[in-house]
């Protein structure tokens, strides 16, 4: 199956699209690079969904919220991931260019510790080469969502890499559910309510 079904879309209907970020390839679904993958299964598992697959990516769409919801990953690598969120956001408008589109990007942030969500509005890419890549493709203009996997200033930048492809450690998996919760939490609470109630409840939580 090639196209979302939107068939009861309504002209001018909000939608939101939450663009998760990772390597595509099931070696790498536990490193601290995929947290987004994650939060896009934990989503799917949640809302009892299911992934359509497309060339590029696979998506779910549901509407078991206040407002649509799409989530979406791309088949590629971290760095190229604002080719295939391109290739997904020009599919939908095809689809349905009346509807408006609200934006939302999820990722691991090295500057953040681990068993923490910010959740910002625009800004530049804090160096995450995905989340460039989203920038170059799509715009600045996006709710993200920053999952943090460790603050790091320690850590040699030739270390950097290894340590975002290297597996979540035992004590970080056994907390992975829960701040996969709140994210989720989060998620629902923009679309539900608003960002800057997310960001007033999400922003300061410690898992």
């Amino acid at each position: 199956m090639e196209n979302p079904q939107n068939q009861n879309n309504k002209p001018n209907k909000k939608a939101f699209v939450l663009i998760c970020l990772g390597n595509w390839g099931e070696n790498y679904k536990y490193t601290r690079h995929n947290f987004g993958f994650l939060l896009a299964d934990h989503i799917c598992q949640k809302l009892s969904e299911r992934f359509i697959s497309i060339q590029f990516g696979e998506y779910l769409h549901t509407n078991k919220l206040k407002e649509e919801l799409y989530v979406f990953k791309g088949k590629t690598f971290m760095n190229l991931s604002g080719e295939t969120a391109k290739k997904f956001l020009d599919l939908l408008m095809r689809k349905n260019p009346e509807s408006k589109l609200e934006t939302l990007i999820c990722h691991d942030d090295l500057d953040i510790p681990f068993g923490r969500i910010k959740i910002y509005r625009n800004g530049g890419s804090g160096g995450h080469n995905g989340v460039k890549s989203i920038i170059e493709n799509i715009g600045k203009e996006n709710i993200r969502i920053r999952l943090g996997i460790g603050e790091q200033k320690n850590v040699r930048k030739t270390d950097t890499v290894d340590y975002v492809l290297s597996k979540f450690s035992k004590n970080e998996m056994e907390k992975i559910p829960r701040i996969l919760e709140a994210a989720y939490q989060a998620v629902e609470t923009i679309i539900n309510e608003s960002v800057e109630k997310a960001m007033s409840v999400f922003n300061s939580l410690i898992i």
